[in-house]
């Protein structure tokens, strides 16, 4: 079923100390009406093109556990679980999960408010005194623009991230992504709406 829906995405250190990001998707082109069916495929098509390839960015002391997605504009809808978990793959100790990347997305037209992904579980030697490394920086940048850019789901529908707006249950499509040059301190629970 067409509409917006919320992927959260969430995970634990080594040391128990959890983390999650929300994010916002705009399906279009699907063929059912039921909108559990097109959260769990929303789910499935964010493993394969979100979820491990952003594994390649984290820390082994890093697993993704935590993935679920529900329809939030319209009517709402029912929440879909996925039995995801994967574990990082950049070999090393991690940075602390109170220090994050913020990854800013931008609509297009007069919205100017960006949606943020607050990237933790990142290698500690990514980040040496406030100064992310040039190349991983690229690597994230590719990485975030790419997944903006959207997927296919269910065999005919198309996932696209926007910005979401709660007020008016409307999403918004990036046009840019970009890397705060310096790294934001987290306090709570990450959950940025994008």
């Amino acid at each position: 079923m067409d509409g917006i829906y919320e992927v959260v995405l969430g995970g634990v250190n080594a040391r128990g100390l959890y983390g999650e990001n929300v994010s916002h998707w705009q399906i279009t082109g699907t063929s059912g009406t039921d909108p559990y069916a097109t959260a769990q495929a929303l789910l499935i098509g964010f493993v394969a093109n979100v979820a491990n390839p952003l594994l390649s960015l984290l820390s082994t002391e890093c697993t993704l556990n935590i993935l679920h997605a529900k329809r939030v504009d319209g009517t709402g809808g029912p929440t879909a679980f996925n039995p995801f978990a994967g574990t990082g793959a950049d070999l090393g100790d991690m940075q602390t999960m109170a220090a994050a990347i913020d990854v800013a997305f931008y609509p297009g037209g007069a919205l100017n408010r960006a949606g943020h992904w607050f990237l933790w579980g990142f290698r500690a030697a990514k980040v040496i005194a406030d100064v992310i490394d040039p190349t991983y920086l690229g690597n994230v940048l590719t990485f975030f623009a790419t997944t903006a850019s959207g997927f296919t789901i269910g065999g005919s529908g198309v996932a696209r991230m926007v910005t979401y707006t709660k007020k008016t249950k409307t999403g918004t499509p990036i046009l840019h992504v970009d890397v705060r040059p310096k790294l934001t301190g987290m306090n709570k629970r990450t959950l940025p709406f994008t």
